[in-house]
């Protein structure tokens, strides 16, 4: 939040320039080409695109400014055009107030909160399995303290039951769902019409292209829904997730209390095989360089990984490979303001 923050404030007081080459080569297909120019910051923007692909040369020209968006495409549109986004968002806020819009947030806030406590709170610190164990990032050996902990059927089952027990109490979010519900029931509603004392479909209502005629049982099971009951329901269901085994393991690496590596393991069925797919995110300091790593196994074998390494105090090298071919290469370089990033 306080990173946010800061890039927020440097938006809002500076200018900024961003200058983007690409070229790429198809073999015999031939080269394409792109370069854009944006100058952005004090709550103004202005940028240019030139694209050449296939032959064919396009040149976008925009600006924002004053709370307008300003845009042309040479030798395509003969002028300027522009969209008032003022304009737009006043039409916006007479269909959805803020009160709507901050409430919704909040709601959303909530679920996320909820989750969160629902998760720590299944977790048992006694079902950690703490021990000592070295372990080898960038060709170093690290004496790390190792946290192991592994995600059973119970422990989802506990995780659902804790976060739709919390779910159900929220009234805002009870609310929420009759909104829901109230909304499907009117678009049903809005598309029939009486003729000659029956019910048929309104074909002239263009607005309501989404509706499928085909799910009317479901629509009417929507609308005779009650929130508490589908909550039970689903608790209900949940038990079954008591039945699986061991889902996920966890597996933490910290070294003079930083984390060092952390390893998250499933198994993917893959028709009537079982196969064992780990994802580990490594990231470690040394001597003020930092060098990150996030690599994807499958069945004990390296199938890809993207390398974040700094050499210096200005320089990144990058690298990202899948199924043993290097997709692209590069570094970044931070000088003072500006920054170049390069990949082939």
């Amino acid at each position: 939040e306080n990173k946010i923050n800061e890039i927020t404030t440097a938006v809002r007081d500076n200018i900024y320039k961003i200058n983007l080459d690409v070229e790429t080569t198809m073999d015999e297909a031939g080269v394409e080409k792109a370069n854009a120019e944006i100058y952005f910051g004090k709550n103004e923007l202005y940028g240019k695109l030139y694209t050449m692909i296939n032959d064919e040369v396009k040149n976008v020209e925009g600006l924002y400014r004053d709370n307008k968006v300003y845009f042309t495409v040479k030798d395509v549109l003969s002028k300027y055009y522009y969209i008032d986004i003022v304009e737009k968002m006043n039409e916006l806020e007479n269909n959805i107030s803020i009160q709507d819009i901050v409430k919704y947030e909040k709601i959303a806030e909530n679920l996320l909160t909820y989750l969160k406590d629902s998760l720590l709170d299944a977790i048992k610190e006694e079902d950690i399995i703490k021990s000592d164990e070295k372990i080898a990032i960038n060709s170093k050996d690290y004496s790390s303290t190792k946290y192991e902990y592994s995600i059973t059927g119970n422990t989802l089952y506990n995780v659902i039951e804790k976060f739709l027990n919390k779910v159900k109490n929220d009234k805002d979010l009870k609310e929420l769902a009759e909104v829901v519900v109230k909304n499907i029931v009117n678009l049903k509603n809005k598309k029939m019409i009486a003729v000659n004392d029956k019910f048929e479909y309104n074909d002239e209502y263009d607005d309501l292209d989404d509706y499928d005629e085909e799910y009317d049982d479901a629509y009417d099971e929507i609308a005779n829904i009650d929130f508490d009951e589908l909550v039970n329901q689903l608790l209900k269901e949940a038990q079954e997730a008591k039945n699986i085994g061991e889902i996920a393991k966890i597996i933490v690496y910290t070294y003079k209390d930083n984390t060092i590596s952390t390893q998250i393991m499933v198994n993917a069925t893959l028709g009537e095989q079982s196969i064992p797919m780990k994802v580990s995110f490594d990231n470690v300091i040394e001597n003020g360089l930092a060098y990150r790593k996030i690599t994807f196994s499958q069945a004990e074998m390296e199938a890809g990984y993207l390398l974040i390494n700094q050499t210096s105090k200005t320089n990144y090298d990058i690298k990202l490979v899948v199924m043993m071919q290097e997709m692209f290469s590069g570094n970044v370089t931070i000088d003072g303001n500006n920054m170049s990033l390069n990949l082939k």
